[in-house]
């Protein structure tokens, strides 16, 4: 008698989809109980005080919505390195479009939009379940064009990009 297993990819992306929907729901819940705290803080203060920003606030929104992953995480018997790395993924989307914001290329909506798709493309594969290729290809088909429709920027230059060939 022989028995073979086969984990194919719909056993694996079933394991990612089961995966990646734990995770926005803690980060959702993380969001819904922390997120109204730091409204309280701030909503005394003046329009134009710093922390009632863009930066604030999409700092606020990541560092809440982290807390409630890396729980979730760490309920589920992750190690601390890919929790670190989730919670890292949740900033640098945000965090690397600052810069344009700051020089008047996108408006905080932007930064909202646009730090968003980039937080789930950082967060794809922390634990290398998808490789470069995969992710590239995702970038420059998924992420590449919404970028681009975005008022102020002209074009977009992929680092370190691979392509699928014929």
């Amino acid at each position: 008698m022989s028995v073979q297993v086969t984990t194919g990819q719909a056993g694996s992306w079933s394991r990612f989809a089961r995966h990646f929907a734990e995770m926005v729901v803690a980060m959702l819940v993380g969001m819904a109980l922390l997120y109204p705290l730091w409204s309280v803080a701030t909503g005394g203060l003046p329009e134009s005080h710093a922390l009632r920003g863009v930066v604030a606030e999409t700092l606020a929104m990541a560092g809440t919505m982290s807390i409630g992953m890396a729980a979730w995480m760490r309920f589920r018997r992750h190690r601390w390195t890919p929790v670190i790395e989730m919670s890292a993924a949740m900033f640098a989307g945000f965090a690397i479009l600052y810069p344009a914001y700051w020089a008047g290329a996108l408006s905080g909506m932007d930064v909202m939009m646009v730090g968003h798709v980039l937080m789930v493309v950082f967060m794809l594969s922390p634990d290398d379940s998808f490789d470069q290729l995969y992710i590239s290809n995702y970038a420059l088909l998924q992420v590449r064009d919404q970028l681009l429709r975005v008022d102020g920027i002209g074009d977009i230059q992929m680092f370190g990009a691979r392509d699928y060939s014929m």
